[in-house]
């Protein structure tokens, strides 16, 4: 384990499982919704546009999944102190978190363990609004100070998980399993864009500032903001981004973009991301420049829902900086439906 200058946080010894994690509330207001548009880089409609939610069937416009990780990744580091380090959050959602609510953020330590020399505790936090939707929970561990001395970065292959292939997995995607997806970010890591990550929630973890001497070090949760596509490029259709204005080509050049339908279901219009399982490394440093590599992991057959026909898929990204470094990798699963007739 590594020292650091910073000197504040809890030490491994003084928890307890069943210790609680004290939150905090923010309200969901215009501003915060556009706080969230502009700190997570997401510019997609149904975040910030209320009338083009309505017409999806959507109460409000909704903050998006990085968000809901800024929220629960300040929820971590509030109580464990800037000289932790966050080694994983699997994320589960249940509802969207919209304009108008007020998100709750708490958490209890679920679990605390060591692993050869690192002391580490995991910690359940939940996302509820105060009229009671259940929006989010996530296991998060995070390694922790022991004997005053400071966890290091933990060091990540690029290997996916291993997975039994669906049985039932469509033909059209299991001939896809070899191809691979690269997303280059359109500008290097900055200071400037880690402060709106902290003013959207609210963020005062020193370590994104430099504070107490150190170098200023991005959220671990922030990995997969930096490489998506410029502001004027970002849209359901990449070639006209506004909605409001679709004459209105994307700025300053169209881009080649299908997220999160690099690989589509057969049939599929709409998708939900129901899980995401982010792992982190390296820490990511202004000046960075992250490219991430995307490949599918695996799809069921046709499954009957409450939303309809669809298909349950799961792809995993890995992120790296110029030098290689392994920042982290997210195994996302998502629900692709909206089925056309003729293909069921």
């Amino acid at each position: 384990m590594a020292e650091t200058t910073l000197n504040s946080g809890i030490d491994w010894m003084d928890v307890t499982e069943g210790q609680a994690v004290t939150g905090f509330d923010l309200p969901m207001t215009t501003k915060a919704m556009v706080l969230a548009s502009a700190g997570t880089r997401d510019y997609m409609p149904y975040h910030h546009n209320s009338a083009f939610a309505l017409k999806l069937g959507i109460r409000e416009a909704f903050v998006n999944t990085t968000y809901l990780q800024a929220l629960m990744s300040r929820c971590a580091t509030d109580w464990a102190g800037p000289r932790a380090i966050m080694a994983s959050m699997s994320l589960t959602m249940s509802d969207q978190l919209c304009l108008g609510d007020v998100a709750h953020v708490e958490g209890v330590v679920s679990r605390k363990f060591a692993d050869g020399e690192r002391r580490s505790v995991e910690i359940e936090v939940t996302i509820t609004t105060k009229d009671g939707r259940k929006v989010a929970k996530a296991p998060i561990v995070l390694d922790l100070i022991a004997d005053g001395l400071a966890p290091s970065p933990r060091a990540l292959s690029v290997d996916p998980p291993a997975v039994e292939l669906d049985d039932e997995m469509p033909i059209t995607l299991r001939d896809r399993l070899d191809e691979r997806f690269t997303r280059e970010a359109p500008f290097p890591v900055s200071e400037a864009q880690i402060g709106y990550w902290c003013d959207m929630v609210r963020d005062a973890n020193p370590v994104y500032q430099g504070g107490n001497g150190g170098e200023v070090i991005a959220p671990a949760a922030s990995m997969s903001i930096w490489n998506l596509n410029r502001a004027p490029q970002l849209g359901l259709d990449s070639s006209a981004p506004d909605v409001d204005a679709p004459d209105q080509e994307a700025w300053p050049s169209a881009v080649a973009s299908d997220w999160p339908f690099e690989w589509r279901a057969p049939g599929a219009r709409e998708v939900i991301v129901q899980r995401r399982h982010a792992e982190f490394g390296a820490p990511i440093r202004p000046g960075d420049v992250i490219r991430s590599t995307a490949q599918l992991l695996n799809c069921s057959g046709l499954r009957k829902t409450k939303l309809g026909d669809g298909y349950f898929l799961s792809r995993y990204e890995v992120y790296q900086n110029q030098r290689g470094d392994v920042i982290g990798a997210t195994t996302m699963s998502l629900f692709q439906y909206g089925i056309d007739d003729e293909v069921t």
